[in-house]
């Protein structure tokens, strides 16, 4: 199992170990393809955001949370989903952004 394959089904973030360069900083601002569906859903405590890859290639991207730090960015299949789950409050889910 890949260690995207991972993060993704235990929800869990895998930061890169090296700094942001200029032009990543760029990219980390790209939107997501409109092939890319994402969605939220709340529970009492936390909250999972989700992107679902409907693209016909794999596809990098990250979710995106208001008030706090962002999803790690991820390499997804065709046909995958990644999810990113946090506590509810105060973040607001702000959708998925290529990086």
């Amino acid at each position: 199992m890949t260690l995207a394959a991972v993060a993704m089904t235990a929800g869990l973030s895998v930061a890169p170990a090296q700094a942001a360069s200029p032009a990543s900083a760029k990219a980390d601002a790209a939107a997501a393809p409109s092939c890319i569906t994402a969605w939220v859903k709340k529970g009492t405590l936390t909250q999972t955001g989700y992107g679902r890859n409907d693209c016909s290639s794999q596809k990098r991207y990250k979710i995106v949370w208001a008030f706090g730090a962002d999803s790690a960015c991820v390499t997804v299949k065709k046909g995958q989903t990644l999810k990113h789950k946090i506590p509810i409050a105060p973040r607001r889910f702000d959708g998925v952004k290529s990086c």
